[in-house]
């Protein structure tokens, strides 16, 4: 049997150029017809499912954003509320049962609390197996939840750094004093690991004193470092010329830094320049504080994480760039700073990505 194609060009028609194809060949045809096709139109994720520690603003905003681009969102806590079937593949929200394969995409956000990071890990494994793409590889979790590990990574690969040490649990208060002494000059900032970024002492290493009565009210149990390790950093100083101290939060999307913020103590009698703990935020502008070396680390420093969606905290002092630490779960609740674009970016970037992967 043989097909007839009729061609026929934009002028006027005297005679038609008649092509005879085998059955086969139009079906060939076809096939590369669709193929190129998905190429050009990644299938997009229809249902999203947001695994926070909270109700918080961000996770609510990102819900809003992708339900704005058309998709079926499902809100998840990270808590008893929430129960996983591994086996089986099924998840249970709210009196309501999922297939862990029903999602198209899932988003885990924590900042803090060590028992909703755990159950984020194990959960993430748990969909990352049944074949369902997430916005950041567990290999970015890992990193971004173990402070050591992260600092271990940034000092392997040359990335600039505080000075930066973990003591394990259950090191003795004197044996942390002696560390502490020995490694650090003028000012150790002291971080509970986990901590969320409300967590810190900024102690001078020259009183003893004071030293030894925090670790052993904040950080340590019967004189011993538990429940987790605790993280010891030289102090950076930035100040700006009023004498308050401040520090950049800088956020990146896929490898690529979208908003720049600087953070500033809410007074000068205060170290610590974290927004959890009342400091002050305003937009900057990106080339005005890190030049082109310095915003290509920042951007190594998430590639070597493997995280995508990214908030790294970082400051310069007399031209020389330092990383504090890079979150994997960026606050997106600042309605007066952030632009909508950042949020839509978030969204858009995940949805393309890992439609692709699919």
């Amino acid at each position: 049997m043989l097909v007839r194609l009729f061609v026929m060009g934009n002028k006027t028609i005297n005679k038609m150029s008649v092509f005879r194809i085998k059955p086969s060949g139009l079906l060939a045809c076809l096939l590369w017809l669709v193929y190129f096709s998905a190429l050009g139109e990644p299938r997009a994720p229809k249902r999203i499912i947001i695994f926070s520690q909270s109700e918080s603003d961000s996770s609510i905003q990102l819900g809003k954003t992708y339900a704005a681009y058309g998709h079926e969102v499902v809100s998840a806590l990270l808590d008893s509320s929430t129960r996983i079937d591994e086996k089986r593949g099924f998840i249970y929200l709210r009196g309501r049962r999922y297939s862990i394969k029903d999602f198209d995409l899932a988003y885990f956000r924590t900042w803090g609390n060590a028992k909703a990071r755990d159950l984020a890990y194990a959960w993430q494994s748990a969909f990352e197996r049944h074949g369902v793409p997430c916005v950041d590889p567990l290999r970015a979790k890992h990193y971004a939840n173990n402070r050591y590990d992260m600092m271990q990574l940034f000092f392997t690969n040359g990335i600039p750094t505080p000075k930066t040490l973990v003591v394990g649990v259950g090191t003795p208060v004197d044996t942390c004093l002696s560390m502490i002494q020995q490694n650090f000059d003028h000012m150790v900032v002291i971080k509970g690991e986990g901590s969320g970024g409300k967590n810190l002492s900024f102690i001078n290493v020259g009183d003893a004193q004071k030293l030894r009565k925090v670790l052993l009210t904040s950080y340590l149990v019967d004189a011993r470092v538990g429940p987790n390790p605790l993280v010891l950093q030289q102090y950076i100083s930035s100040k700006d010329q009023a004498g308050f101290s401040y520090h950049y939060r800088i956020l990146v999307v896929g490898g690529e830094i979208i908003e720049t913020m600087r953070f500033t103590a809410s007074s000068k009698q205060t170290y610590a320049s974290n927004l959890a703990l009342g400091a002050n935020a305003e937009m900057v502008k990106l080339d005005e504080v890190f030049s082109a070396e310095q915003q290509a680390e920042i951007i190594r420093a998430c590639n070597l994480m493997g995280v995508n969606i990214a908030g790294v905290d970082a400051t310069v002092v007399n031209g020389t760039l330092y990383i504090f630490e890079v979150n994997d779960s960026p606050s997106l609740s600042f309605p007066r700073l952030l632009s909508k674009s950042f949020i839509e970016k978030v969204v858009s970037y995940s949805i393309e990505r890992l439609a692709r992967a699919k």
